[in-house]
């Protein structure tokens, strides 16, 4: 989190929540001017992640590794800043 993200420097998973929850993810401001993705792209690409990583433990007994979701979260986020448009 802290590896993207200029502000706030410090992670309150408390106050993350609150302000998913709130849609008040205006105050948070992407620390790499190399991804071009906006604060709600950012915050989504993170919570797929988790719920993927959740779905393998829980469906497929796969064990819960922090530095693979990690790995995919920035990959996710690299693909994501890379795409001209998104095509539907």
């Amino acid at each position: 989190f802290n590896e993207h993200l200029s502000y706030p420097t410090t992670v309150n998973p408390h106050r993350i929540y609150k302000d998913i929850q709130n849609l008040t993810l205006s105050r948070y401001f992407i620390y790499s001017l190399d991804l071009k993705i906006n604060i709600f792209d950012f915050i989504a690409t993170i919570i797929r992640a988790i719920w993927t990583h959740h779905h393998l433990v829980h469906y497929r007994g796969i064990p819960f590794d922090p530095q693979t979701v990690t790995s995919s979260i920035n990959l996710e986020l690299d693909k994501l800043s890379n795409m001209d448009s998104i095509d539907i």
